[in-house]
């Protein structure tokens, strides 16, 4: 028996961290009963979100308690422009930097599949 069973709580030997993800996000313990009853995965999430933000609209929670909310968000796509020419060093940098880790990773897959397969690589080929 675990010490904390004999004082009527229970943790999951297996996943201790488990009673702390239902706290985190309890969600879950209604997602278990419901899913045996409806077909299809419960969002969650999404009923969270809309919940939410029919609460803010409702009580007026950014008029009357002050809270910060995101506003009015534009629909579409926006025009089409040049981004600014001064970014291009920066992203260059940025661009090169990413290049040589996906590089790094790719290899490494490679050379480990190249292993387990019994197969040779050659890098140059993997670019």
């Amino acid at each position: 028996m675990f010490p904390s069973a004999a004082m009527g709580g229970s943790i999951d030997p297996i996943d201790p961290n488990r009673e702390l993800g239902r706290k985190i996000y309890p969600g879950k313990k209604y997602e278990a009963p419901l899913s045996k009853l409806i077909p299809v995965p419960l969002p969650i999430e999404l009923i969270t979100v809309v919940l939410g933000t029919l609460a803010s609209s409702k009580f007026g929670l950014k008029e009357n308690y002050h809270i910060t909310t995101v506003g009015y968000i534009p629909t579409g796509f926006p025009v089409p422009e040049v981004p600014p020419l001064w970014l291009l060093p920066k992203l260059i940098v940025d661009g090169l930097v990413i290049a040589i880790i996906a590089f790094s990773i790719n290899i490494s897959m490679a050379s480990i599949l190249a292993k387990k397969m019994k197969y040779k690589i050659d890098s140059n080929q993997e670019l």
